[in-house]
């Protein structure tokens, strides 16, 4: 028996628990996911004009990163239910080979005949997609089983903000490599380095779902944001932290898109887009505590997953009326457009998305 536990007599002293240092090894495996994956996903958003060009397609570049939101809707139910049936390290596997055979099949695409090479890039893209229900559970599931409490935020922080390292990686790096139509090889031999890197740990190195004697006793907890979380610790003002940050997300973002119709305004449009991350970061995790208060006893992991697969929902949504209310680039503006080229004007066709966003 345990017997009575009190203040000098705390059930951690009494019950045997313990850090394993290849913790360290999981949740490195688990960022590495997050960030490849999402290389991805966004390697070609900012050279669309040559992936247009260079698949043969001009929608490819949106079909590309679309797909990921197709996937994760019948996927995503499949993701939660086999990583709580099966746990842990089948989840890690089934993304981890998703992920890296994707990226395999991707860069294949580069060397394919013209009139398959799109599809062939699809499919990979299809199976990269299909791996990212499964890791976007992981972080706070990893902290949670693997990590001391006092651990925890720190775990959190590294398997979340590897998401936002991959596009802020894939935004630096896509645009220096590709020059033409021709570098697009390039980016899909960048992305294919580190799922297969990743793959080869996750077999060889996570070897179970869980340690064999737990690091603490409490439950896992959704961790928020750094600035956001010490805030809402401090006032307890959930709701309004919440509302505050959409609302100057929101308002920042109009900004940031009349800015993108200037030229010369390049110091401007970087302070639009920290500040756009800053409050739309901050609200998301605000935005899931909420939703696990409002939710108990109902697991975190089914709250987040249900959200996750709702912002997918509206995301197609979304990209259906950026289609149908986004207009030609007016010619007084198409002296600063950048999406395209002289290799590819028949390709890719500049928009004013001002209306879309808006509506």
């Amino acid at each position: 028996l345990l017997g009575d536990m009190t203040e000098t007599d705390p059930a951690e002293a009494r019950i045997g628990l313990r850090l394993y240092r290849r913790r360290w090894i999981v949740l490195a495996v688990v960022a590495l996911l997050n960030n490849s994956n999402t290389m991805s996903w966004i390697a070609f958003a900012s050279i669309a004009n040559h992936v247009n060009a260079f698949y043969g397609n001009e929608h490819a570049a949106n079909w590309f990163s679309l797909i990921y939101i197709v996937c994760t809707i019948p996927v995503g139910a499949v993701a939660m239910w086999l990583g709580s049936r099966f746990g842990l390290r089948t989840a890690i596997l089934i993304s981890a080979c998703a992920n890296a055979l994707g990226a395999i099949i991707r860069f294949c695409s580069s060397f394919s005949p013209l009139d398959i090479r799109f599809a062939v890039g699809m499919i990979g893209q299809a199976l990269a997609a299909s791996a990212y229900p499964f890791i976007m559970f992981l972080p706070t599931k990893v902290a949670a089983t693997w990590f001391s409490e006092n651990e925890r935020a720190l775990a959190t922080t590294i398997g979340v903000m590897s998401n936002p390292l991959g596009v802020l990686l894939a935004n630096i790096i896509s645009p220096q490599v590709v020059q033409k139509a021709a570098d697009v090889p390039m980016v899909n031999a960048i992305t294919l380095v580190s799922p297969i890197i990743t793959c080869l740990i996750a077999v060889f190195c996570v070897k179970s779902s869980e340690p064999k004697i737990p690091p603490s006793l409490s439950a896992s907890q959704t961790q928020m944001g750094f600035f956001a979380g010490i805030f809402v610790a401090k006032t307890k003002l959930y709701e309004e932290t919440m509302k505050v940050c959409l609302s100057l997300a929101v308002v920042v973002g109009l900004v940031f898109l009349q800015l993108t119709l200037h030229p010369n305004l390049e110091v401007y449009i970087i302070i639009g887009c920290l500040l756009f991350g800053a409050f739309g970061l901050a609200s998301y995790p605000v935005g899931l505590e909420i939703s696990a208060e409002c939710t108990f006893p109902v697991s975190e992991t089914t709250s987040t997953g249900l959200i996750v697969l709702s912002g997918q929902f509206q995301s197609i949504l979304y990209v259906a009326l950026m289609e149908i209310f986004s207009k030609p680039l007016q010619p007084s503006y198409m002296h600063i457009q950048v999406c395209t080229t002289g290799e590819d004007n028949e390709q890719t066709v500049p928009k004013d998305n001002t209306n879309a966003v808006i509506v």
